[in-house]
């Protein structure tokens, strides 16, 4: 699939190879090409420690990076239809990053890399990947820090997504906000570096960030009477009273795996996170979830507006499913005829551009016609299309 969305969208654009730049301009390139530079760097620890599942493990994790985040991440820039130098830029990462992973796949998959490297090479290239070197570790090319920043990126939007799927939410209904609460300056300034992808990847309109977290949820916590009774055995009680008035500096100590100290009858008792269960409750109009130390809210207050432009992403969600299974190639301009209800026709009046270049329509009119029936968040419609 990668290299046919490569290939794809290479040819429509009649892209010619072009070397990688020495300054990348976009962070999602930056990072990629970092990630390659130390799937190459434990490929040949690997190697040369002769363990080949160390060699080959790296591999698993930086294919799935590479589609689920980068090429989803950078799809619009492919998509982009007059040239631009972030266009070319795209183009040129993803290139670079293809042909330098099937040179180190080749001692793996030698006919499979063969074959795509025979679709990917340029004249003055080595005839076979097998005879190209085995690429080189470029530690200028790492950026550690990125590579920490989009971790918790990606963190913070698979709790988002887990709390729309929950909530039965979609992710095409814009939400108010997502407020993201972290006691780590350090993830809390990779995530607010990165907020725009986080504001994309969660649909919402604004991100805030906070090291409170009592600011959008209320901590209490309660003994684990299973591990704690074999530590403070006839003390339970007070123990259980004593951690029951924990103040919340004291329940965000335990949540960053500090210990804290209560006295019982003259005895120093030190308690832990497997000691004590902190319970979070959301503050109303918020959903939240946490893991380790990011915990994000979203705001689930829903405005005309926001149900308004949801209808707009929903129609765009059922054109583009017509279209892939009308078999339409990716650059196929369309004419839309929707019967529909006013207030499907007033969120189009108000996203009529969006709508339009995304799903590639050059002409859109609303009327009766026979089509195929969808029903948009409750508002039943019949949409027909053809081709141009």
């Amino acid at each position: 699939m990668l290299i046919l969305f490569f290939v794809t969208y290479a040819r429509i654009y009649d892209w010619k190879p072009a070397p990688l730049p020495k300054k990348l301009d976009q962070a999602i390139d930056q990072w990629v090409v970092s990630l390659l530079n130390k799937l190459i760097h434990e490929v040949e620890l690997g190697m040369n420690a002769y363990d080949l599942a160390l060699a080959v493990e790296p591999f698993v994790g930086f294919i799935d990076q590479l589609t689920n985040w980068y090429i989803r991440r950078s799809r619009r820039r492919f998509w982009e239809e007059k040239e631009s130098s972030d266009r070319a830029q795209a183009f040129a990462t993803l290139y670079y990053v293809l042909m330098e992973l099937i040179k180190i796949a080749a001692s793996y998959i030698p006919f499979i890399s063969e074959t795509i490297y025979q679709n990917l090479k340029t004249p003055d290239m080595p005839k076979s990947v097998h005879l190209c070197d085995f690429p080189a570790y470029q530690k200028e090319r790492r950026m550690e820090k990125l590579e920490d920043e989009m971790e918790a990126v990606q963190v913070t939007v698979s709790l988002g997504h887990a709390l729309r799927k929950e909530h039965k939410l979609k992710v095409r209904q814009p939400l108010p906000a997502a407020h993201l609460v972290s006691s780590d300056p350090r993830i809390l300034s990779f995530l607010e570096d990165q907020q725009h992808l986080i504001a994309e990847e969660l649909n919402v309109k604004k991100v805030t960030f906070s090291n409170n977290e009592k600011e959008f949820v209320s901590l209490t916590a309660k003994p684990n009477f299973r591990v704690l009774g074999k530590k403070v055995g006839k003390l339970m009680k007070a123990a259980q009273m004593a951690i029951e008035q924990f103040s919340q500096q004291q329940l965000q100590e335990i949540l960053n795996g500090e210990t804290v100290v209560i006295h019982l009858e003259g005895q120093s008792i030190p308690l832990s996170s497997e000691d004590v269960q902190v319970e979070r409750t959301v503050h109303e109009g918020l959903i939240a979830a946490n893991q380790g130390l990011i915990t994000i809210a979203l705001d689930t207050h829903l405005t005309d507006a926001l149900l308004l432009e949801g209808l707009a992403r929903e129609i765009v969600n059922k054109v583009n499913t017509m279209r892939r299974e009308a078999n339409l190639a990716v650059t196929d301009r369309i004419k839309l005829r929707i019967q529909t209800t006013e207030r499907v026709i007033a969120s189009f009046e108000i996203f009529k551009d969006y709508i339009s270049q995304e799903v590639l329509a050059v002409e859109i009119n609303f009327g009766p016609c026979s089509g195929t029936e969808w029903d948009l968040n409750g508002e039943p419609t019949v949409i027909a299309m053809s081709k141009v």
